[in-house]
């Protein structure tokens, strides 16, 4: 079926932040949202991911069980290592082949296996952020949701990043929300635009 959305309307109090937004998305691909600040890009994500179901207008093939998020302020468990919090998306039947995976792929992406033992505490902001896109990784749901997913590692740990996310976006629909310019030029994705005046720049 897909990911719809069709007549999203968002509002804060009086002031709309998302007024009348529909897209199509396919079963694969990668979507990079563009928008003014404000023009409520991590709401969108929010509302694709069934955190927030205060909207007007109809969601189809997204919410909590077809989704997976990396949230921009990490969400960590704290009295779980690196590679726990990783794991935590499998929930209580996390497999030998879960944790298996989850370091493999906190190991792609510069930890080592020690680090992979700390605590959220015990980490860098940096480390911090790669837990929580190793951990949306690793939920194997149809939408993947990104949001500023890069805005405190290198651009050598970006770099991986870009990698991992370019293979996910073959097997299903990754969305992104950035406000990087090396994101957007490093990855080929279809850009979304939230906000007309952005739109407007971005065609002169």
């Amino acid at each position: 079926m897909g990911l719809k959305l069709k007549s999203i309307k968002k509002s804060f109090d009086s002031k709309t932040v998302i007024d009348d937004f529909s897209y199509s998305f396919p079963d694969t691909g990668l979507y990079i949202v563009k928008g003014d600040s404000g023009s409520g890009k991590t709401t969108l994500l929010r509302i694709i991911s069934g955190i927030d179901d205060l909207f007007d207008g109809e969601l189809i093939g997204g919410g909590i069980q077809n989704s997976s998020f990396c949230f921009q302020e990490y969400r960590l468990f704290p009295h779980l290592s690196a590679l726990e919090n990783v794991t935590v998306a499998s929930f209580d039947n996390a497999t030998d082949e879960d944790r298996a995976l989850a370091l493999q792929l906190l190991l792609r992406l510069n930890f080592s296996t020690e680090d992979t033992t700390l605590r959220p505490a015990q980490l860098s902001g940096g480390m911090k952020q790669r837990v929580s896109f190793a951990r949306a990784i690793l939920k194997k749901s149809p939408v993947l949701l990104l949001d500023e997913p890069t805005k405190e590692v290198d651009s050598s740990i970006a770099k991986i990043m870009h990698e991992i996310i370019t293979e996910e976006a073959a097997t299903r629909t990754v969305i992104l929300v950035t406000h990087k310019n090396e994101d957007i030029s490093a990855l080929n994705g279809e850009i979304i635009f939230l906000s007309p005046s952005e739109k407007k720049q971005d065609s002169k």
